[in-house]
């Protein structure tokens, strides 16, 4: 298993669970739609090009490996999803992104081994940001986990 395999399996196990998570948050007022696969990008974080109301990129930040056995190795590796949401107020932009980052969290909670595809997940931390490369009508939050794995 690679670290490749385990972020376009992320990519899958989000496509088919989030939508349904997203669902249970949304109101009338704040209507977080759904999320199918070209509203989620990996390795590519750019806002100026990705112009979907809602777009969730998944970008790797690093990965340590430690020996299991003599020919074994376990991966502890690091990611960010970047949760990015435009084209409504700012206030219900924050609340888009706050119930975002939340389903997101609930939808990795709920399989940390994301359908078989990795080891385990686990939540390290995360950011809001109330503009994005300085256009304030953009908001995102970074969500960092890491991701363990036998190689």
């Amino acid at each position: 298993m690679t670290l490749e395999t385990i972020i376009d399996g992320l990519k899958t196990y989000l496509v088919a669970n989030l939508p349904g998570y997203l669902e249970d948050i949304s109101t009338v007022e704040i209507d977080l739609g759904t999320v199918v696969a070209k509203q989620i990008v990996l390795f590519d974080m750019d806002p100026d090009k990705y112009k979907n109301p809602l777009t969730i990129y998944i970008i790797p930040d690093q990965e340590t490996f430690e020996a299991t056995s003599i020919d074994g190795y376990s991966s502890d590796s690091s990611l960010s999803i970047y949760v990015v949401w435009r084209g409504d107020t700012r206030e219900n932009l924050y609340r888009k992104t706050l119930r975002t980052a939340a389903a997101l969290i609930e939808a990795l909670r709920a399989d940390p081994t994301l359908g078989g595809y990795a080891g385990d997940v686990r939540l390290d931390g995360m950011d809001y940001y109330q503009a994005v490369e300085g256009n304030e009508d953009l908001k995102s939050a970074e969500l960092r986990f890491s991701l363990l794995y036998e190689l």
